[in-house]
């Protein structure tokens, strides 16, 4: 529910209304929101009312009158057996509310003990697909072919057609011809430069946490592109042709 209404908002407000920077601390607290609403747990203790007894039959207003036509039944003044009982009514006592909260800690435990391995298996394999992704741009990197430096950053030629960097690191097909290869280079320096890789490190290991809510990934594809329309920004800012 709290990343549905977050993503929501992003959707209908931020999503290309704002610049890239305060759309992505949109969705960095619209994360951190629902990781938050992952540890809450929300008790409701309703009020039952007592069950009637034989010493609480009589706490209506009632009213004893004497009867006067009854054979043999003496007669009294009409108001002197007359008695109005006006007693408030019962509210939950200290006993009852805590049977309340043992009813809601039984739930937890039966409902929330049967799912809870069921989360921890999910997030350890999110974080092991992660960990392979990881090791895959390390095996990249580590057969690519050095070919050079560009603004403090490593540039490498590789065989994959799709240029892409990660860390202090820049990969770049190796046929792309100088005019491609200055935007590019601009556009993954940018990258780097605004650390973008280690925000979306951050927040899958976020979204390792929600690995169960659709709205997690959601956010992470609306953070990438939030990351190359700000990358994309800073190449048209440094006097590139918007075509």
């Amino acid at each position: 529910l709290a990343g549905g209404a977050a993503y929501l908002c992003y959707m209908l407000l931020v999503r290309m209304k704002c610049k890239s920077r305060p759309a992505q601390g949109f969705i960095a607290a619209g994360m951190a929101l629902m990781t938050f609403s992952l540890f809450l747990r929300l008790t409701f203790v309703t009020e039952e009312p007592a069950t009637p007894s034989v010493s609480t039959t009589a706490r209506q207003p009632m009213s004893h009158t004497v009867p006067t036509t009854v054979p043999g039944f003496p007669v009294f003044p009409k108001d002197r057996f007359k008695q109005t009982l006006s007693v408030p009514q019962p509210s939950a006592s200290p006993m009852e509310t805590a049977e309340c909260h043992e009813r809601a800690e039984a739930f937890w435990a039966q409902w929330g003990g049967r799912f809870l391995p069921w989360y921890i298996v999910g997030g350890i394999l999110y974080l092991l697909y992660l960990a392979g992704q990881l090791a895959s741009l390390l095996h990249i990197r580590r057969y690519a072919v050095k070919a050079g430096q560009h603004e403090g950053a490593t540039l490498y030629h590789t065989d994959y057609e799709m240029p892409f960097s990660f860390a202090r690191s820049i990969f770049i097909p190796a046929d792309t011809d100088e005019e491609k290869a200055a935007f590019i280079l601009n556009h993954e320096a940018s990258h780097i430069r605004r650390g973008h890789f280690y925000k979306l490190l951050a927040l899958q290991c976020l979204t390792a946490l929600n690995w169960f809510n659709p709205f997690a990934y959601l956010f992470y594809r609306a953070m990438r592109e939030q990351q190359e329309m700000e990358a994309d920004r800073d190449v048209l800012d440094q006097g590139a042709d918007r075509e």
